[in-house]
């Protein structure tokens, strides 16, 4: 089985699309409430060793590990504070192809508090959305890009997307 692409944000064919961008669609005909032939399930999600020379803190809160959706969409939430240098954004790889990229600019009060004296620790939000095109797994690894140009991982999820029959099955028993 073939790993789902994810089209680059540089129009590079990865496989991976950035769908939104601060959670408006790029597409105006795009609507939510329409059921998609496809389905996404979040099979691992694993935090990356902290690198503490660099980052005082990070965590990835969204998706969940065994959560599976329909559509051919996956929306990424989390936060990163560095140590020296502000987090200016993330980015997401599929394989050697950056698929989608988000600031680093979303308050979260929480972490503020906790990291108070970091660079940017007011804003270390981040949240971004993918669509995928194709089937199969792959593994997405977001990477922390600090204001210095220092890349940093901060973890990896890993996803399965298939193509769900237009028509619902319907299993006959062999005594028909």
């Amino acid at each position: 089985m073939r790993a789902p692409t994810w089209p680059g944000a540089a129009g590079r064919p990865s496989g991976w699309r950035q769908r939104a961008i601060n959670g408006v669609p790029s597409n105006p005909n795009y609507n939510p409430g329409v059921r998609r032939p496809w389905t996404i399930e979040v099979l691992d999600v694993r935090l990356g060793n902290p690198d503490r020379e660099h980052l005082r803190g990070f965590n990835i809160d969204a998706p969940q590990a065994g959560t599976r959706s329909d559509g051919n969409q996956i929306t990424v939430v989390g936060w990163a504070v560095g140590k020296k240098s502000r987090v200016a954004a993330v980015e997401v790889m599929s394989g050697d192809e950056v698929a989608a990229r988000a600031p680093v600019e979303i308050e979260r009060a929480g972490v503020a508090r906790a990291y108070a004296e970091a660079p940017g620790s007011k804003a270390a939000g981040f949240r971004l959305t993918l669509a995928a095109e194709g089937k199969g797994e792959d593994e997405l690894v977001l990477m922390s890009v600090l204001e210095d140009g220092t890349r940093i991982p901060l973890g990896a999820v890993r996803v399965k997307l298939w193509r769900r029959g237009l028509l619902p099955s319907r299993r006959r028993s062999r005594a028909e």
